[in-house]
């Protein structure tokens, strides 16, 4: 077995501790991650759609903006934390 696979106990009591303290704070709490990247893409939409007026033949709009930037936050977030984990 994996040394992950060992200690999965330790590596979801260091998850669960890491999301409490994180957004401990927010008026959202938990929620916030979730509805971060949908205000922004709902922004998008109206800038892009609604006042400028761009659109995709192939797929809707709003789909297309979704996988661009939740993908955009997931690599965001990520190289964040990491850079925090190396202090």
């Amino acid at each position: 077995m994996s040394q992950i696979a060992q200690n999965r106990n330790l590596v979801l009591q260091l998850v669960l501790k890491d999301l409490k303290t994180r957004y401990a704070l927010s008026l959202l709490g938990f929620f916030w991650p979730f509805l971060s990247p949908l205000m922004v893409v709902a922004v998008f939409y109206i800038i892009f759609s609604v006042v400028l007026k761009v659109s995709t033949e192939e797929t809707p709009f709003l789909l297309y903006l979704m996988s661009g930037v939740f993908h955009w936050r997931f690599f965001q977030d990520s190289l964040t934390s990491s850079a925090t984990s190396l202090i």
